[in-house]
């Protein structure tokens, strides 16, 4: 079975723990290029993202709205979106 996710950040707990998990439980998890995620200092690459999530489409997908919305679970924390730039 083929799920795909995009986790809260590029932190092992978020990237590397899930896919161990999926793999014992005899799931094929796909994730994002590490290299694209978020970290403490830097926001996600939505673009990336975006383009990602077109690709795996049709599958079956678990999505960090932290990671999707701001790019990340620190910037979640710390962002200066206006409410109306959140909704677009």
């Amino acid at each position: 079975m083929d799920i795909a996710l995009l986790p809260l950040d590029n932190r092992p707990v978020s990237y590397l723990l899930p896919k161990q998990i999926a793999e014992f439980s005899g799931i094929n998890l796909l994730l994002p290029d590490r290299k694209y995620l978020g970290d403490l200092k830097d926001s996600s690459n939505l673009i990336h993202l975006e383009n990602w999530l077109l690709e795996i489409r049709d599958l079956p997908l678990i999505i960090s709205l932290d990671n999707w919305i701001y790019g990340g679970l620190v910037q979640s924390r710390k962002h200066t979106f206006s409410l109306e730039d959140l909704r677009k």
